[in-house]
């Protein structure tokens, strides 16, 4: 399976689910890194955070392992959530 991140919202989609968010302060700190970092509005960080947080959870109940690889030094780390 591959995964993509969530697009933008067209303007022509009717808008979702609205649900209050108060965020920690570490969270809040990293939400604003992202937004620096990438550009994107908070609610597109948070729609991409909750789908990637889904993939992660459903190839963990599925037995699969998240890795993530360094292209130089070729060291691996296994992602886990718990």
């Amino acid at each position: 399976m591959i995964a993509y991140l969530a697009r933008p919202l067209a303007r022509s989609q009717p808008l979702g689910r609205h649900i209050p968010v108060p965020l920690i302060p570490k969270a809040g700190d990293r939400l604003q890194r992202l937004q620096d970092r990438t550009s994107l509005s908070p609610t597109d960080l948070l729609n991409r955070a909750i789908i990637c947080y889904e993939f992660v959870d459903e190839q963990q109940r599925a037995g699969q392992e998240i890795l993530i690889r360094d292209k130089k030094t070729r060291e691996t780390w296994l992602v886990q959530f718990t």
